[in-house]
């Protein structure tokens, strides 16, 4: 996208000026830098301004979690998963109680991406106890219950999609019946696999469970 060429074009001009450092802007265009490389998708980059402004960000440390946030998303879309982690986490441990789920969700998927998938439950279990309202909250559960689902802990992964179930009209819910049919197909419980997705055909026949 030529904006964001422009964009860090100027950037680059203006970080470049010795005497630009030292003015009260400098953290501000660190930022933007930053966001332009994001947006460009040139995440080295990015990830290098993201932390070069969370360590001068002074008078703007009202986008302190924003810029940690995509500093976490730079490293995560390098594969460099166990930064990408460590940035999400310090969102999330700087208010543990938001509705903002994204920072820790992406935390978890991380860790799973890791073979961590201990660390994975660990961290959703946690945010799947206490943030019950957030806007994620039906994504942070359904990757817990596919998490158990992998690691072989039916029992759990089941917990979680009945309570997705008891949630109508949340975008996982066709999902949770799919993987309660496929819990139950490979347990040999047929006829509750069965009645599981004629429920996903009957409740969304046009979704992609159904097909």
């Amino acid at each position: 996208d030529e904006r964001w060429c422009d964009a860090i074009a100027v950037g680059s001009s203006l970080l470049a000026a010795d005497t630009f450092r030292s003015s009260s802007e400098y953290p501000q265009a660190l930022s933007i830098q930053a966001y332009s490389y994001l947006k460009s998708g040139n995440y080295v980059y990015a990830e290098n301004n993201f932390r070069n402004f969370l360590n001068v960000s002074g008078e703007y440390q009202q986008y302190e979690r924003d810029a940690q946030t995509r500093l976490g998303d730079a490293c995560f879309m390098q594969g460099k998963y166990a930064d990408a982690a460590e940035a999400y986490e310090k969102v999330y441990e700087s208010d543990p109680a938001s509705d903002d789920l994204y920072p820790v969700l992406q935390s978890a998927i991380a860790y799973g991406l890791m073979g961590k998938d201990a660390k994975k439950i660990e961290l959703l279990r946690q945010v799947t106890r206490l943030n019950r309202t957030a806007p994620l909250y039906p994504q942070a559960l359904f990757e817990l219950g596919r998490t158990y689902v992998q690691n072989g802990k039916n029992e759990n992964a089941m917990e979680c999609f009945y309570t997705l179930l008891g949630m109508k009209g949340n975008d996982y819910y066709t999902k949770a019946l799919l993987e309660l049919a496929l819990i139950n197909a490979n347990s040999r419980k047929y006829d509750k696999a069965v009645e599981y997705y004629k429920t996903v055909v009957a409740y969304a026949p046009d979704s992609p469970e159904a097909e």
